[in-house]
């Protein structure tokens, strides 16, 4: 056995020695801004990072420790995703309202991805195996406010086929993960030739099932970490060898950022030329990570873009889920909204998805829950429904709180560490909520950042910042930035 698995990739590569020691070099921070919340992103990113130049909404960070990338962060107005990782995602180009699968979605980046590249609109459903990482990933919808995805719990290999086909698919398989070894080099030693083969046979597997998932016409995007042939050109080429299944490849280029092609054979087997149309990242090239893509269309008569399946209406013309009840759109009199004297035209586009007795649900009026689907979660945290009145959710006062006229309050951003460390502090303006509510929605330099309880005869808010957000112990951050 080699003492670094990674050289038998060498002849693979046109600098060797370059790809072995950029593959034990750390990489930097990288992520992409939230085009739904970039007022105060879009200012940061000027004064502390660079941009990434072939994706726009991407960046490299200069340093995460400083109290301008925590409120990027804790706003939901970023996401931290590795360079390399972003690229899978970004090349299924979809259109509002289009439904969207995502096969094996934790711990949720490239979910997030395909749900914001949406709008609030269609849909995106993120199935995993682990419901526990599912729950990380409803940390982040919750955290960049994210109504129109849904998550399931399953394996990929025997995902549910729908009546009507998903626009695109998302196959970011499980792997051995080598293209990682920048972040984590102990993963360079986990597998063993054996264990290679019986992932590339459970990888074949789960992306035969992503294309029966798609529609004629729709877009396949296979992806893995690793830089395996076993795992990557050769599942491709074992795919494309199944009559049944009547797939193409498809080039992929991506202006600003360099990609290699596939390779056509390896250790005396030989691919389908087509092949080669795949991209492999290697990491000394672009300094990144380590990745592989293809990208496959079904083929067969092209369905009408974003046209959306067989639905029925209940009585406010939103679609129905049979199996699980319906959603209900929200109108701006119905307590606590009429507090916050939200406009109706702004709620227009949101409605509500009853889910537990504990919250609500937000999700966007076009989201469609497949009859064959058993949602673990639908949408993002809406109202809170645990006291005798519903009350406003921090993820819902995000996600909403920018178009409340009434019930709102602004805070100095010298006050931002008190306000994340559950403290009082004093406010610069409020404008006072009606009927008898003291619960106040908080801004800073006009971004929401959450939910206060009001004492007017003292000038203070009393902050119900979470103790911890997105997956964040925020006293622990505020605390070593000295905030």
């Amino acid at each position: 056995m080699n003492s670094n698995p990674l050289l038998r990739y060498q002849d693979l590569v046109d600098h060797p020695k370059l790809f072995l020691e950029c593959s034990r070099t750390p990489l930097s921070l990288t992520g992409w801004v939230n085009p739904a919340k970039p007022s105060f992103a879009a200012k940061w990113l000027q004064e502390e990072s660079s941009p990434l130049t072939w994706h726009e909404p991407g960046f490299k960070l200069a340093d995460s420790l400083n109290a301008s990338f925590l409120f990027g962060f804790l706003t939901g107005s970023l996401l931290v995703q590795e360079e390399a990782a972003m690229i899978p995602a970004s090349l299924l180009h979809l259109r509002p309202g289009e439904r969207v699968l995502d096969l094996c979605a934790a711990p949720g980046n490239k979910t997030a991805q395909l749900a914001v590249a949406l709008g609030d609109t269609g849909t995106v459903v993120a199935n995993d195996s682990s419901r526990s990482r599912l729950g990380v990933l409803q940390g982040t919808i919750d955290r960049l406010g994210l109504p129109n995805v849904l998550t399931t719990v399953g394996d990929a290999r025997s995902f549910p086929i729908p009546e009507h086909g998903y626009d695109a698919v998302l196959a970011d398989v499980p792997c051995s993960c080598e293209g990682t070894s920048r972040k984590n080099g102990e993963v360079l030693f986990r597998e063993s030739g054996n264990e290679r083969n019986h992932i590339s046979t459970t990888q074949k597997s789960i992306l035969k099932r992503a294309i029966e998932c798609v529609r004629p016409g729709g877009t396949v995007v296979y992806s893995t970490c690793t830089y395996a042939p076993e795992e990557n050109e050769w599942v491709v080429n074992e795919i494309l060898k199944d009559d049944q299944l009547d797939v193409e490849l498809l080039p992929i280029s991506i202006p600003g950022f360099i990609v290699q092609p596939g390779i056509t054979s390896w250790m005396g087997a030989s691919f389908d030329s087509s092949v080669a149309l795949c991209a492999r990242v290697w990491p000394h090239i672009n300094n990144t990570g380590g990745f592989f893509v293809a990208l496959l269309r079904k083929k067969g008569p092209a369905e009408t873009l974003n046209q959306p399946p067989p639905k029925t209406h209940d009585s406010a013309g939103l679609r129905l889920n049979q199996a699980s009840g319906s959603m209900t759109r929200i109108a701006s009199s119905d307590w606590p909204w009429s507090v916050h004297d939200f406009p109706q035209a702004d709620l227009d586009q949101w409605a509500t998805y009853p889910f537990s007795n504990k919250y609500g649900r937000l999700v966007n009026s076009d989201l469609f829950v497949d009859p064959t689907l058993s949602p673990l979660y639908v949408g993002m945290t809406g109202l809170n429904l645990k006291s005798d009145f519903p009350k406003f959710s921090t993820a819902l006062a995000m996600k909403v709180g920018h178009v409340a006229k009434s019930g709102v309050a602004s805070i100095s951003p010298d006050e931002l560490g008190a306000f994340w460390s559950r403290k009082s502090v004093p406010y610069e303006s409020v404008v006072h909520p009606g009927g008898n509510s003291n619960t106040v929605i908080v801004s800073c330099q006009g971004v929401t950042i959450g939910l206060g309880s009001l004492r007017v005869n003292e000038g203070l808010i009393d902050s119900r910042f979470p103790k911890i957000w997105g997956g964040l112990e925020v006293d622990d951050r505020v605390q070593k930035l000295a905030l």
